[in-house]
């Protein structure tokens, strides 16, 4: 594991803000105060503005798994940029 790691585990938008630049921005700047870092982020896999959103700043996905939540499941992916 590298030393330096940064974990994004949700990113929520009330609907009302959806499609205004915001989690480009929270991204940006994660990925420029963190820039030496290992980046991981955990994502819906029907979330897929925030895939597109991912891939387009060079996160590659790194595994798929299901969150069992209050008898609920989610499949997520785990993206993964700067790993050395």
């Amino acid at each position: 594991m590298p030393d330096n790691v940064v974990y994004i585990w949700e990113v929520v938008t009330r609907k009302e803000f959806m499609g205004r630049g915001i989690a480009k921005k929270l991204l940006t700047y994660v990925l420029d105060k963190f820039n030496d870092y290992t980046i991981y982020s955990c994502i819906d896999v029907n979330n897929i503005p925030s895939i597109r959103l991912h891939e387009k700043y060079g996160f590659k996905e790194l595994y798929r798994f299901e969150e069992k939540n209050d008898n609920k499941i989610k499949n997520q992916i785990m993206f993964v940029k700067n790993m050395d």
